[in-house]
């Protein structure tokens, strides 16, 4: 009995310590607890306290950035061994300088005509545009046949659904909307093309062709005139209204080139221009002097190295076709005519325009071919041009300072020839 009363009196001495044990541990957490709450506040109240601080600091003593623009320079690249294009090179056959200083090259394409064939992306993956655009440009006084049979194969051979087409005849511009390829047979385009362009010349060069004749007259002694240098004066301003390039208009027509999207082929047909001027028979009076102005012809009036420059920026293929087959202004080109007023001679008048062309072409990376045959030489600019390389660099250091950057491009391999455009304007 008094085991089983001791047993009960321990029992319940651990039971109440247990109790005991469990409300001081309820207690404790109490008041921890009652001290995180007091202390949140606190702490929240200094982080406040701290960030106004921090944007007071910001906002008093602002940080200065240095940003830098990141520009893909696309540089359409055509490479050929004699007159062949070589379609074999890769990413490391190429070197492409900037200013003088090699460039890592991100990508390389080949494209022939509307195919890219291959890729070389080990840096960065473009998406380049490779639509077409042609601009077929007519700086001609005179209609050939030749000229009809190069627009001929053009629509027979070259344009296709997709591309674009612009015509610049010596009067207008017309441009091909595409779905007129697509409603249209090619034959039926090419020939409306031909009568606009023939119709054209022909309303240009009438004037001149009239300027031509006064002055067969004028040697011929068949014009009687008070004063025959005032008239060769006059002729003389009337040919320089007729033949002026204006450097503002060309300008025009590079940026305008330049916001079209894709590739832009500019095929330029320029002909042969000669011109009659008028010498008196001894050289000496005065009449010499001002019938000489009749030689101006296409008196070159504007900045090539301007010219050049905005082609180049433009990314623009200019492939020039000098037509050397000479117009007929019904004098006799054989043999000089002698008359009282003095004697006529035919000179050719084109060289100053041809070079500047000529070195416009080449800062496209474009070709340059002259020939009596028109249209052999226009398929000749085509088989050139129709295939290329794309290349893209990222300069390292790029700001749209309006410096125009010349680039090269040279390959590795020897025995090759390599056209590009010249260069760009940082914009």
């Amino acid at each position: 009995m008094n085991k089983k009363r001791g047993f009960i009196f321990l029992t319940l001495v651990l039971f109440v310590f247990c109790v005991s044990a469990i409300f001081a541990v309820y207690q404790d957490g109490q008041k921890s607890a009652t001290r995180a709450d007091r202390s949140i506040p606190a702490a929240n109240i200094s982080a406040a306290k701290e960030n106004h601080a921090s944007q007071q600091v910001f906002q008093e003593q602002p940080q200065l950035r240095h940003e830098t623009t990141a520009v893909n320079i696309e540089v359409p690249v055509r490479v050929f061994r004699g007159n062949e294009f070589v379609d074999n090179l890769t990413i490391d056959d190429f070197i492409v300088y900037q200013d003088g200083i090699p460039q890592q090259i991100a990508a390389v394409y080949l494209v022939k005509k509307t195919t890219i064939e291959r890729k070389n992306e080990p840096h960065v993956r473009f998406k380049p545009a490779i639509t077409r655009n042609f601009v077929l440009y007519f700086e001609i006084l005179d209609w050939l046949p030749e000229i009809g049979n190069a627009v001929k194969f053009f629509f027979k051979n070259v344009i296709d659904e997709g591309d674009g087409l612009t015509v610049v005849s010596p009067m207008k511009t017309y441009h091909l909307r595409p779905q007129n390829l697509k409603r249209l047979p090619p034959e039926k385009i090419s020939e409306e093309i031909i009568n606009k362009l023939r119709k054209d010349t022909q309303i240009r060069s009438w004037p001149l062709k009239s300027i031509m004749a006064d002055i067969g007259d004028l040697s011929g002694g068949r014009m009687q005139s008070v004063n025959s240098a005032e008239v060769a004066g006059q002729l003389s301003e009337l040919i320089k209204d007729l033949k002026y390039l204006d450097e503002t208009k060309m300008l025009k027509f590079a940026d305008t080139l330049k916001n079209m999207e894709g590739q832009k082929q500019v095929f330029l047909f320029y002909q042969k221009d000669i011109m009659p001027s008028l010498w008196s028979t001894d050289g000496q009076s005065d009449i010499s002097s001002v019938l000489s102005r009749l030689a101006y012809g296409h008196e070159q009036t504007f900045n090539v190295d301007k010219i050049k420059k905005a082609f180049s920026d433009s990314s623009i293929g200019l492939q020039f076709i000098y037509i050397t087959k000479i117009q007929d202004y019904n004098l006799d080109v054989s043999q000089p005519r002698f008359s009282a007023a003095g004697r006529t001679v035919i000179s050719d008048q084109s060289a100053g325009v041809y070079s500047a062309f000529k070195e416009m072409a080449i800062a496209t990376g474009g070709t340059v071919d002259a020939s009596a045959n028109v249209e052999a030489s226009f398929q000749k600019a085509v088989n050139a041009s129709e295939n290329y390389y794309l290349l893209y660099y990222t300069p390292e250091f790029y700001s749209a300072s309006g410096k125009f950057h010349t680039i090269e491009v040279k390959v590795k391999l020897e025995g090759l020839r390599v056209t590009h455009r010249a260069g760009y304007f940082s914009n």
